[in-house]
């Protein structure tokens, strides 16, 4: 029978007829104690009525197909003729097979119906079984957050198991159902695999979506820290974030998917403080506070990863971090600003410019005292800031520092013009120092000891370098307290020299020294006469050795009656010119007035000087 079974399949094969593969059929399989449900599933396969149909219609074409070119253009050969009207034979042959079969097999069918249905029994009770534990320690069961926490590492862990048996539950269900339907049984639904089925999709779906976060996690967790750009980290969770808004709009609400959105969410949180985080104003002491917020051990060094700071889950700490992180960025300000003074002062000269002969002053500090207020003024707002405790000692020491330089500089600067002043007098005037020997002798030493200072001075300018100098300041007070008390001495002999003489009170002390130290010059004292008398321009001179007489601003001449000798001390001689001044003009006074009634009025006004005949006009016209 088996081989007449081939046979027929060969030649409706043959023909273009589609029938179940002959591998499927064995002669065990054709036995009647042998029933299976590969031999149910073959004679299922042969279905008979679709095959007659397909047959006939193949029978009704042919006529029409030999009525020729005048209804169709297809030529039907003597061979395919003769295949066609073979074909009813060859099918009747193998439908009498496949009745043979189905009747031969009608008792086995029975019991295998029967083993059917008690396997879909046991089957129903493993469903069950499965979804009493599905439902208590399945997938769903760490996700929906009915009966405990989500958690989703443990959902994750739990899947490949319960997605196992699921499937095994599934197979079964295939082989069952097909077992019904082949013999004829009908088939049966299981709603609580359903039910199972529909869950663990749902919890895999979202799952799915946690291990893509998961995986994209893993592959950040290894840049290293000082290679970390912010950016990239926001586009992929971007990226993850799509991932999630495709998921059906149903899971939303599920707990699971608030989970797993919450895990990209922290994350997200933490991306701007691992921003800040890169900040170079971060030091070992901000890391060390952050690893005491934390509870973990942190420092930042070379090799330090993502996944360092993603194990700290620093988005618990949002508002302490980012308050490190300020703190940071404004002690590195007040830092920047520190290095800012330092640099400076590293780089401040003082201008030092020759002065005569292998001597050396300063020149206008404007700029230096500039930067010293500037930079006070910063040192201030710094101690004043509550950002300042890492650099308060800096900050101290550099509003030392800063304070000392301006105090050296006040003193050399006060120093110097007392020396230059000094230095004019003493070294310049030997009339000077004749009349002050020992002040002269004490401006000496004043004067190696400065000029010592500005030599070496001049061999390092660096402003810090000669204003930190051990004793620097003691020494410029110093020398300026000496310098005062030459200054007193000069101050007492000018008062001797005005006392002697009060007209020097017209001019100041420099223009009175420059006269006492020219003393030897009589005609230094010319440019100043102007001031010590009212309109009286200049003494006239003979041969420097005595006075004639004063000429007034007009250039009119009083010629004084006795010549005074330039001789001895100037407030001696000056003295003596005054005197001379009073009685010749005494004396010219009373001739004018004798005078005047003498001669005509033009030639006495012609005669007289200015005074006399103003004086001489107002007694005649009382008189009169």
């Amino acid at each position: 029978d088996f081989d007449r079974v081939q046979t027929a399949y060969d030649i409706l094969v043959d023909h273009g007829y589609t029938m179940p593969t002959p591998d499927t059929w064995t002669r065990e399989a054709l036995k009647p104690s042998a029933y299976s449900p590969a031999v149910a599933k073959c004679l299922k396969e042969i279905d008979l009525g679709t095959s007659a149909a397909s047959l006939q219609a193949l029978l009704d074409m042919t006529p029409v197909l030999e009525k020729g070119p005048a209804l169709s253009e297809v030529i039907v050969c003597e061979a395919e003729h003769e295949a066609v009207n073979n074909l009813i034979h060859r099918w009747a042959a193998v439908k009498a097979l496949s009745d043979l079969v189905a009747e031969t097999l009608t008792d086995i069918k029975t019991q295998f119906q029967g083993v059917t249905q008690q396997d879909a029994v046991d089957y129903k009770a493993s469903i069950d079984a499965f979804a009493e534990d599905y439902a208590a320690n399945g997938v769903d069961a760490y996700l929906n957050g009915v009966d405990r926490a989500v958690d989703i590492p443990e959902a994750a862990r739990v899947r490949p198991t319960y997605e196992s048996k699921l499937r095994k539950l599934l197979e079964e269900n295939q082989r069952i159902r097909l077992a019904q339907r082949l013999l004829g049984l009908p088939e049966e639904r299981f709603p609580a695999l359903i039910a199972a089925e529909r869950s663990m999709g749902r919890a895999t779906a979202v799952l799915d979506v946690y291990h893509a976060i998961e995986q994209r996690f893993s592959s950040w967790k290894e840049i290293l820290f000082v290679e970390l750009n912010p950016t990239d980290l926001e586009t992929g969770c971007d990226q993850l974030g799509l991932l999630l808004k495709k998921l059906p709009k149903d899971l939303h609400e599920y707990a699971g998917f608030a989970a797993v959105k919450k895990v990209l969410a922290d994350f997200r949180e933490s991306i701007p403080l691992f921003q800040d985080l890169t900040s170079e104003g971060l030091r070992p002491r901000h890391w060390s506070e952050i690893a005491a917020i934390t509870g973990g051990e942190l420092e930042h060094q070379e090799g330090l990863t993502l996944g360092a700071l993603m194990e700290l889950r620093l988005f618990r700490f949002v508002e302490k971090i980012s308050e490190i992180t300020g703190a940071a960025s404004k002690e590195l300000n007040i830092e920047k600003q520190l290095s800012t003074i330092n640099d400076g002062w590293d780089a401040a000269r003082l201008p030092v410019a020759k002065y005569r002969d292998k001597m050396y002053i300063l020149n206008s500090l404007e700029e230096i005292m500039q930067r010293l207020e500037d930079n006070s003024m910063n040192l201030q707002s710094m101690a004043a800031s509550r950002f300042v405790r890492p650099f308060a000692e800096d900050v101290r020491l550099w509003e030392k520092r800063l304070s000392l330089i301006s105090d050296v500089l006040d003193a050399w600067m006060g120093a110097q013009r007392q020396w230059l002043y000094l230095e004019g007098i003493f070294v310049g005037s030997e009339d000077i120092r004749l009349q002050l020997p020992e002040e002269a002798k004490a401006f000496d030493t004043i004067n190696r000891d400065f000029v010592k200072l500005m030599r070496d001075t001049a061999q390092n300018t660096q402003v810090l370098s000669a204003c930190q100098q051990p004793g620097r300041l003691s020494m410029l007070n110093t020398l300026i307290a000496r310098m005062n008390k030459c200054q007193m001495s000069l101050t007492n002999y000018l008062y001797s020299k005005r006392s002697a003489f009060p007209r020097f009170y017209f001019i100041s002390d420099d223009e009175l020294l420059a006269v006492l130290g020219h003393a030897s010059n009589p005609l230094s004292v010319q440019e100043h006469i102007i001031k010590m008398y009212d309109n009286a321009s200049k003494l006239e001179f003979v041969k420097d050795q005595e006075v004639s007489g004063i000429v007034s601003g007009e250039g009119e001449l009083l010629p004084l009656k006795t010549r005074v000798a330039v001789q001895g001390p100037i407030e001696a001689w000056m003295s003596d010119v005054e005197q001379g001044m009073k009685t010749t003009l005494r004396v010219l006074c009373k001739e004018g007035v004798f005078e005047y009634g003498q001669s005509s009025r033009v030639e006495w006004l012609k005669t007289h000087i200015g005074m006399v005949t103003l004086v001489g006009s107002q007694i005649w016209w009382t008189w009169q």
